[in-house]
């Protein structure tokens, strides 16, 4: 006898292709986001499918507000980007994904304070599907400054400044004294001498000291005259 393949009946095959794990489409998002005021910020979606990419596959982001209400589309993706046309995030979403690489991201740009909430991911790539929307948690907050202030280092400042300002108002009055007095003690001249007089221009001291040296010679020339020097 020939052997036959049994004919298993549909409600059988229903349950076969419905298995859960039969098809392998995974999403997954970061828990948390964090964006600044005033920024942009990359929300990631990353997926994993058991079947090539097609153009079938969908992408949908959505928003909820952290304080609650209804959910906005921010973006809709099938062979074409789709930004939500109103919502919160009208011109402001920027679509960033690879989806070759099994990235579906995003970019919100000009963040404010109200964005803060939750972004949700649903990717489907028929007829693998997911039945989970996965979502991440948005917080905007004001960029902290580079360093901050201490009460120490402003202290230091508020002292250390007004020192350092007399300590340089001092050196420079000092040297501006000092500069004037150089130039207001030139060397004295011999009062009532001559323009033929060849000491003319000579410190007083000097001129003293030639008055001196005259004075001794008159004397010299009076104990020996002339005739009576030894030659």
């Amino acid at each position: 006898m020939g052997g036959r393949l049994p004919v298993l009946p549909l409600p059988v095959l229903l349950l076969l292709i419905l298995v859960p794990g039969r098809t392998a489409l995974e999403v997954s998002l970061p828990p948390k986001v964090k964006g600044f005021i005033g920024e942009d910020v990359e929300l990631s979606c990353n997926f994993r499918s058991s079947l090539p990419v097609t153009k079938r596959l969908t992408v949908d982001w959505s928003y909820r507000a952290s304080d609650g209400g209804s959910k906005h589309a921010v973006l809709h993706y099938q062979s074409m980007v789709f930004p939500a046309l109103s919502g919160p995030f009208k011109d402001r979403v920027v679509w960033n994904g690879e989806l070759e690489k099994g990235n579906a991201a995003i970019i919100l740009k000009n963040l404010t304070q109200s964005d803060n909430g939750t972004f949700s991911c649903a990717v489907q790539n028929p007829p693998d599907v997911s039945s989970e929307i996965p979502s991440t948690a948005l917080t905007i907050t004001k960029r902290a400054l580079p360093f901050r202030l201490s009460v120490a280092v402003v202290l230091t400042i508020l002292v250390v400044a007004p020192t350092l300002l007399v300590v340089t108002v001092l050196l420079l009055r000092t040297f501006a004294v000092f500069s004037s007095s150089s130039k207001n003690t030139s060397i004295e001249t011999v009062e009532g001498a001559d323009e033929g007089d060849p000491r003319n221009g000579i410190c007083l001291p000097c001129a003293r000291h030639f008055q001196d040296s005259d004075e001794e010679d008159e004397d010299f020339h009076q104990f020996y005259p002339a005739s009576e020097s030894i030659a």
